[in-house]
């Protein structure tokens, strides 16, 4: 018995209980407690009881454990519900077809509303009507007879939805659904539209054979027209849907040149879109637009240079990035005369500088050596923005990416001929550590490109005495100098040319590999002991003299070749012992005759070596020739100064940094081989 404060008795010890008593009261508690988790788990049976027991137990340690069971027993229902859901939409198909063939438009667009719901619902059930062939087609040919927008806008949406699984995809594209998808472009209705639009570009991203019939049907100027769409997301989807059109595929890019594609294209850009997607999208669209060259002048006119450079300043995702830079690095070869891009070439300076991703110095530097081909200010503005050290550092951290040297050094080949700040750029590289050394290794990998590009640049800076003294000091881990290098280069190049003179390796043609080590060796040859080695190397001399022989070379419209072997000679000739080596190869045949050449620069290098060669002759022989030189050739005026070396107006005011002959506009179709496009 317990008695509590007052002395009143609570009850009485179970030991005095009847044991009938206490099996009773054991029984109402375990009663009490199975009901409690039977209405915890089934509350709908017993509605009451269970808010007794939610009372009564608010706290006890079963409501506390009940949670889990619970939510066990839902999940359990719903896998049960689910099942039925998708065995329902499987067996309702054949319904649903019937129903969408009907003449009775309340059933008809019962069967459409279905669809459309099924369509929401789960990824496995979407995967079973859109696996359905009759299905798919009954509902393109409903969506197309009807002529209400809302059955349309539900029978595209299940369209829609079918197109994310690849069963839909291709179903859709099988029962001949792209006309009709097509035609729903042009439709009145937004979401019409925009649903249209997401099935077509699914179709086109996931299957190669949809892009030959959207062209086909009419998709590409459909879809031009809805660049203009003032929804943000379907502008992203249909400029990538033109891209897939467009890819490779010529004759699409220039009827989207017709339609005014690119204005289009350029005017977005410029309107600075805050969807990142369709900045993406249409960037995309004009990288694949500007391999066409009609294209490109039209993208140049709209400012697509500068349009670009803002969203590539802005854009911080190395991959979009990247196809902003391939985009203008399509438009920069067409861009050489663009005097606005002073921003854009010092961005892509420091880009080069900064970042250290290959593809993107690989893209920046190809835009370099494009926009400063023939190009005074670009030249000028790479300069001033350090952009020569800058380069030459990019050649040592990358010397083993041909991607970024052969570009880096293109544009470095630019920098130091024919402006204000050329001789300054040739000493900038001369002040940059190991930047001969470097030159020097990458003309011992043999790579054409790469000796091409390197020889330019060599010739370019040995006009400068001082680089030239650098130059001759180092040799390529091979213990070989430039001048065997050249000398090298000519004579392999040289007996390939003389072979075939369209001869090409590495899509390098070997006349611009001889035209590059012969202009190397004529600049080089300034030093005489360079000058002695190289006439006494008896088999680049035999090839250098054939190559006078050669129609191709010494009758060519073209004069560069046989200027640069002529510049060549007369630099060999200077001392008695080398002219006379000259002479024994048989030279001066083809010299002589150069005197009467159409090409001033070529008629004077030939006045030159033949004065060299009179010097040990008898004095009667001198004045005859003196005789014919002076009626050949008219020295008048500013071709007086082509007397000094026997060099060229140009190259002399070069090598001697005089202003005879002062070069300020050059066109881009001037040939010389030391400022050419990539």
């Amino acid at each position: 018995m317990a008695i509590d404060r007052n002395g009143d008795v609570i009850y009485e010890s179970t030991a005095s209980m009847p044991s009938y008593h206490y099996r009773a009261y054991s029984d109402d508690y375990s009663d009490s407690r199975s009901s409690r988790i039977r209405n915890l788990m089934f509350p709908e049976f017993d509605d009451v009881s269970v808010q007794r027991v939610q009372e009564e137990f608010r706290s006890s340690i079963v409501l506390s454990l009940a949670d889990h069971a619970i939510g066990l027993r839902n999940a359990v229902i719903d896998l049960i519900a689910y099942r039925d859901e998708v065995e329902c939409s499987v067996l309702s198909i054949p319904s649903l077809i019937e129903m969408l063939g009907s003449q009775d438009e309340h059933v008809f667009a019962r069967a459409i509303n279905d669809v459309y719901l099924l369509s929401k619902k789960d990824k496995k059930i979407i995967a079973n009507l859109s696996s359905n062939d009759r299905l798919v087609g009954s509902l393109i040919s409903a969506a197309s007879r009807s002529n209400d927008i809302d059955i349309q806008r539900k029978a595209i949406s299940a369209l829609k939805n079918f197109s994310d699984n690849p069963s839909g995809r291709m179903l859709i594209f099988r029962t001949g659904g792209i006309p009709q998808l097509v035609a729903m472009l042009s439709s009145k209705s937004p979401d019409v539209v925009r649903y249209a639009t997401n099935t077509l570009y699914n179709l086109l991203v996931h299957i190669e054979e949809t892009r030959d019939e959207v062209t086909h049907h009419g998709g590409l100027p459909a879809f031009t027209r809805l660049l203009n769409n003032s929804n943000k997301r379907v502008q992203a989807m249909v400029a990538d849907s033109l891209y897939w059109l467009m890819i490779d595929v010529p004759e699409n890019k220039l009827h989207f040149l017709a339609l005014q594609g690119p204005t289009i294209l350029i005017k977005i850009l410029n309107e600075l879109p805050d969807w990142p997607q369709l900045v993406a999208a249409v960037v995309r669209c004009i990288k694949t637009i500007s391999t066409c060259n009609q294209s490109k002048g039209s993208l140049i006119q709209n400012g697509a240079m500068e349009a670009l450079r803002i969203h590539l300043e802005t854009t911080s995702e190395t991959k979009r990035k990247n196809n902003i830079l391939q985009a203008i690095r399509n438009l920069s070869g067409a861009a050489t005369n663009v005097d606005n891009l002073d921003r854009l070439v010092a961005d892509l300076v420091s880009m080069v500088e900064r970042h250290h991703e290959d593809d993107i110095i690989s893209c920046a530097c190809g835009i370099l050596s494009n926009l400063t081909c023939n190009n005074v200010r670009n030249k000028q503005t790479v300069c001033s923005n350090s952009g020569i050290a800058i380069l030459c550092d990019a050649l040592q951290r990358f010397a083993h990416i041909e991607d970024i040297t052969e570009p880096a050094l293109c544009t470095l080949r630019h920098c130091t001929a024919r402006h204000i700040l050329a001789q300054q750029a040739q000493t900038d590289i001369r002040q940059c550590p190991y930047a001969f050394h470097v030159l020097l290794e990458l003309l011992a990998t043999g790579r054409l490109p790469i000796m091409k590009a390197c020889l330019g640049l060599i010739r370019n800076c040995a006009l400068s005495y001082a680089n030239l003294e650098g130059i001759n000091s180092v040799r390529t881990p091979s213990n070989n100098s430039v001048v065997e290098i050249a000398l090298s280069v000519l004579l392999a190049s040289g007996r390939l040319l003389l072979e075939n003179f369209d001869a090409e390796d590495e899509g390098i043609k070997h006349l611009d590999m001889v035209e590059s080590a012969v202009a190397a060796l004529h600049v080089l040859a300034a030093d005489q002991n360079n000058a002695n080695f190289i006439v006494r190397e008896n088999q680049s001399m035999s090839v250098l003299v054939c190559l006078l022989s050669q129609d191709e070379v010494n009758n060519s419209d073209d004069e560069l070749l046989m200027r640069e072997i002529m510049g060549l000679i007369y630099q060999l000739t200077k001392t008695q012992d080398n002219a006379k080596i000259l002479e024994e190869h048989g030279a001066t045949q083809y010299i002589a005759p150069a005197l009467h050449s159409q090409h001033k620069s070529i008629a004077t290098y030939s006045s030159g070596i033949l004065k060299n060669l009179e010097k040990n002759k008898p004095l009667e022989y001198q004045r005859q020739l003196d005789t014919e030189i002076n009626s050949a050739i008219d020295l008048g005026g500013e071709d007086r100064f082509w007397q000094h070396d026997g060099i060229e107006t140009e190259l002399f005011s070069e090598m001697y940094a005089c202003n005879y002959g002062n070069i300020t506009d050059i066109g881009v179709d001037n040939q010389a081989w030391y400022d050419t496009d990539l």
